[in-house]
């Protein structure tokens, strides 16, 4: 999980601050963007905004306050942000602005407190936040959305929507132990919910739990309506314990829908095979062509063995 460190605005993150390329600018009449991120005009932009201080309009303060916190005076910058977003709690910029500065210097216990006390101050709710997330979401700036969600996740009315998206984040860092804090939080209090036994079943696979990995699988296929995955999970629980006369049954079971798909078709193939070498894969082949006519480029007579002779001799090897 994320880790705070102690409220201090260390000089060690100086270089990363001049350098980071995250923080946003206002696009302005006096300075042009394209000026604004440039290095070579670094000292210049900031001469010129800090001379015309009291005559700054709100989107020229957002870049004086970024260019401050790039050259190292925080303290001016993180409360000058602060007050933007005091004035104008509707502008997304300066809070994205101010979540950057505390992730870069490693405060993000305060890059919590500071959203928090935004959200209680405004009674922001999350439909109207989610427009922060998204954005940090679209820039690719994952670990500052998890950090802020830990800090949400407290909220009343965003827990269930942090506790997912933690969930997801964490096992895609396969944190799976962090993961799965989440998602049992979730399921502790909707058993069913669908997002989180997906989430707890992709993470049963990815950490070879196949016992846990069926378990989740039929929980999922209990939902009514919403099946989707469960029965490539439960198959591939038996499949992977050896049990395979339980996974092909599992696999039959399953719509067309999701046998057309080359993960289920695989482990439909290798179940079959590993049941009986001399299994017929005949079943397969018109799901087959299915996933063909989508792009999959592996010759039928690769994917699947036993439909030659060729095939079969071999795989008749294995059994002699």
């Amino acid at each position: 999980m994320l880790i705070s460190v102690s409220c201090s605005f260390p000089v060690r993150y100086e270089q990363e601050l001049e350098m980071d390329r995250d923080f946003l600018f206002y696009p302005n009449q006096s300075i042009p963007s394209s000026d604004l991120i440039n290095p070579k005009f670094f000292n210049k932009n900031l001469i010129s905004l800090e001379d015309r201080k009291s005559s700054l309009n709100f989107q020229e303060k957002n870049n004086l306050f970024v260019l401050l916190a790039k050259d190292g005076d925080l303290v001016q910058s993180i409360a000058g942000l602060e007050g933007l977003i005091q004035s104008r709690p509707n502008e997304k910029i300066p809070l994205l602005n101010l979540i950057r500065l505390y992730y870069v210097i490693h405060e993000y216990d305060e890059a919590r407190i500071s959203v928090r006390n935004f959200i209680q101050k405004n009674k922001t709710k999350l439909v109207d936040f989610q427009p922060i997330l998204n954005d940090l979401q679209a820039s690719y700036r994952f670990d500052e959305r998890a950090m802020i969600l830990e800090g949400l996740s407290v909220l009343p009315g965003y827990e269930l929507y942090s506790w997912e998206e933690l969930g997801k984040y964490f096992l895609f860092q396969k944190d799976f132990s962090s993961a799965e804090f989440y998602l049992q939080k979730i399921l502790s209090l909707a058993p069913f919910n669908e997002e989180a036994l997906i989430a707890m079943a992709e993470l049963c696979l990815d950490a070879k739990r196949w016992s846990e990995l069926t378990d989740y699988g039929k929980a999922i296929n209990l939902v009514p309506n919403k099946k989707k995955y469960s029965y490539y999970y439960i198959a591939k629980g038996y499949y992977e314990r050896g049990n395979y006369p339980e996974s092909i049954e599992w696999i039959q079971k399953a719509p067309d829908s999701e046998k057309a798909n080359v993960e289920f078709l695989i482990l439909w193939r290798n179940t079959l095979l590993a049941e009986n070498p001399r299994n017929s894969l005949e079943p397969l082949r018109k799901y087959f062509k299915i996933v063909q006519s989508n792009g999959f480029e592996e010759p039928e007579e690769k994917f699947l063995p036993t439909i030659t002779t060729q095939g079969k001799e071999i795989m008749e090897g294995f059994i002699k």
